[in-house]
């Protein structure tokens, strides 16, 4: 319970393909781009989403409970990024 209501957690496993994600990882736009990101971001911790943009698993819950985390814990108010 919280407040009022009832929340569930639920573990839902997923498979990765682990040759196909270190072909992308090797892959030249790949690299510029987590390049460009820690140049763009050093000295800051970034929080990287990729999900469907459904309603229940989307975008939404993930930004309010960043907001929340934010609340929280205001000293990593200027150290953290979200890149979604």
């Amino acid at each position: 319970m919280l407040d009022d209501r009832l929340i569930r957690i639920a573990c839902s496993p997923i498979g990765i393909d682990l040759v196909s994600l270190q072909k992308q990882i090797q892959d030249p736009q790949a690299a510029y781009a987590r390049d460009y990101l820690k140049d763009k971001y050093t000295g800051m911790q970034i929080l990287v989403s990729r999900d469907k943009f459904d309603h229940i698993r989307g975008l939404k819950p993930k930004m309010l409970a960043f907001e929340r985390f934010l609340d929280d814990h205001p000293q990593w108010k200027d150290k953290v990024r979200v890149c979604i």
